[in-house]
């Protein structure tokens, strides 16, 4: 199926054919409010706000606000906007939103920090900021990283990048134009922000104007329950847990998926400690109770005030990945969201399940697999190595006996070594150590080549104004699979190869997927360097 297909597919499912009820215009119309007091903050242009009507088709995604995250986040916007724009040459109506889920808890490292490819042991490098004491924090309440610590984050970037410009005679003009565009927008984004989680959705929302120009309403997640979006969908929920929890269950048994089970009478969204972290309500005859795990702080309400969802309870709970999946849903009446890959898939057929069984509104769903295939500088410095080591020329790199060549490389310097070891100590040892460099070359270069890293990676190697161009050229020819509850879209992107290391015209995903599945298994057993020259 093709990107034409799969429109006229979607356009004609019942669930696309479903009208807004007014309730769900309500909320889409307060999503508005937020979205436009985020894009003021984040000083990005908001989109023309377009009439509501019943017809009116809801494109949906969200994201936590990670620090420079990976490319597949960026891609969630951009089919949101690809989708948007071809329902507009059709006179649909439509209208893209993209929540910041910013009150999530920093126990994932994402939020703080991201990696870099590297040419060392792990492959990989860290770029960001510990989060040491504020582990358990909802990110909405850290504070962005002092001046100082940011000032040296950034130039720890610039001189990274310039490093590997020079080691591969990369034009450093168009390395230090490109690098201080991403610092331009970085600096303009912290001075912007107090929040973290503010800082890095700043920086995600403005590299998504230039990408995509506009179309998209960018809001935070923390904003709803101040503007008492959604109130009467947490309601019906939380008169449901039992068999709300019911449902969670068995789901995760029907699935067999890897995650814990939920008690009978756990309420599915989180109540906010005044210490930061996130409490785990349970429902206790006629009160709900929890005691925060950060700083051990014990809590009590009346149940009636959790019914009535109160404006003291309903401001400081927010919604866990599977309550949010169904309360957006049935709030928005979303025709269309664009999940991940990781882990919101599974807890996308939890919920998928749940509104089912209760009756609430089920959007289509597509889950956005997508590789980048490119070479940047670290990845040409790799193949650099690579080449060096095991004396291979450009042809080699496109042929189907690259593992092969190795490994016969490989034979012939383990059949030096043992000629040597009983004649050269000196040449014995040098060539056992060039042995081991090798191995170590080869796990370096898979390490960091078959990996995804952070958006800064790519923007390096390629024109921000030219991503969109290349994704879209990769949606020419997508494979999709309906084959599960959820839409699988399979769309890997190549980029132009650009200076540094010259290849023949190949299909860059199997440059990339050759070298990740090198290896040496095939090789003469390695000598046993204890017995040798005792």
């Amino acid at each position: 199926m093709n990107m034409k297909n799969f429109f006229k597919s979607w356009l004609n499912n019942p669930i696309t054919d479903k009208k807004l009820k007014e309730f769900q215009k309500n909320n889409i119309n307060k999503i508005f409010d937020i979205s436009k007091d985020f894009h003021r903050a984040a000083q990005i242009a908001y989109p023309q706000t377009r009439d509501i009507d019943n017809d009116t088709l809801i494109l949906e995604s969200g994201h936590q606000p990670n620090f420079f995250p990976f490319s597949g986040t960026f891609k969630k916007v951009f089919l949101l906007h690809y989708i948007y724009k071809n329902l507009k040459k059709m006179n649909r109506n439509s209208i893209c939103i993209f929540g910041f889920a910013d009150q999530n808890v920093a126990t994932a490292s994402y939020l703080y920090k991201n990696h870099l490819p590297s040419y060392n042991r792990d492959g990989c490098v860290g770029v960001g900021f510990p989060m040491k004491g504020h582990e358990w924090s909802r990110f909405d309440t850290i504070t962005k990283p002092p001046p100082d610590r940011w000032e040296t984050e950034m130039e720890k970037l610039e001189k990274y990048y310039f490093y590997y410009a020079s080691q591969i005679r990369e034009n450093p003009q168009l390395i230090r134009e490109r690098i201080q565009h991403i610092l331009d927008i970085s600096w303009n984004c912290y001075n912007k922000a107090d929040k973290f989680s503010d800082l890095n959705a700043y920086i995600f929302a403005n590299l998504c104007e230039e990408i995509f120009n506009d179309g998209i309403f960018f809001f935070r997640y923390s904003d709803l329950q101040k503007n008492e979006v959604f109130i009467n969908e947490f309601k019906s929920i939380f008169i449901n847990i039992p068999i709300y929890n019911q449902l969670f269950n068995e789901a995760i048994k029907n699935y067999s998926l890897d995650l814990p089970f939920v008690e009978k009478d756990q309420v599915p969204f989180w109540y906010h400690c005044e210490c930061g972290s996130n409490i785990t309500l349970f429902v206790k005859d006629a009160s709900v109770e929890g005691q925060c795990k950060s700083c051990m702080e014990k809590i009590s309400f009346p149940l009636k005030d959790f019914e009535q969802m109160r404006e003291h309870i309903y401001r400081k709970i927010s919604l866990n990945a599977v309550s949010r999946n169904v309360i957006f849903s049935e709030g928005l009446g979303t025709h269309l969201f664009i999940s991940g890959s990781g882990g919101s898939l599974a807890y996308g057929k939890i919920s998928r399940d749940i509104g089912i069984k209760l009756g609430y509104h089920i959007p289509v769903t597509i889950a956005s697999i997508s590789r980048d295939y490119y070479l940047g500088l670290i990845q040409k410095y790799a193949i650099k190595m690579l080449m060096h080591s095991f004396d291979l020329t450009t042809d080699d790199l496109c042929s189907k006996d690259l593992n092969f060549k190795i490994v016969e490389k490989w034979n012939e310097l383990q059949r030096e070594i043992r000629k040597k070891e009983k004649m050269d100590t000196v040449k014995w040892k040098r060539l056992r150590s060039r042995a081991q460099n090798i191995q170590l070359d080869l796990k370096i270069i898979k390490k960091s080549m078959c990996r995804p890293y952070s958006i800064i990676d790519i923007l390096i190697c390629v024109d921000i104004e030219d991503l969109a161009q290349f994704w879209q050229a990769a949606l020419q020819d997508p494979i999709i699979d309906e084959n599960d509850e959820i839409m699988k879209l399979v769309w890997d992107v190549a980029y132009q190869l650009g200076e540094g290391v010259h290849v023949k015209p190949c299909n860059l995903s199997e440059i990339f997927s050759k070298i990740c599945s090198l290896g040496l298994d095939y090789a003469t057993k390695d000598i046993d360097t204890e017995s040798a020259h005792r």
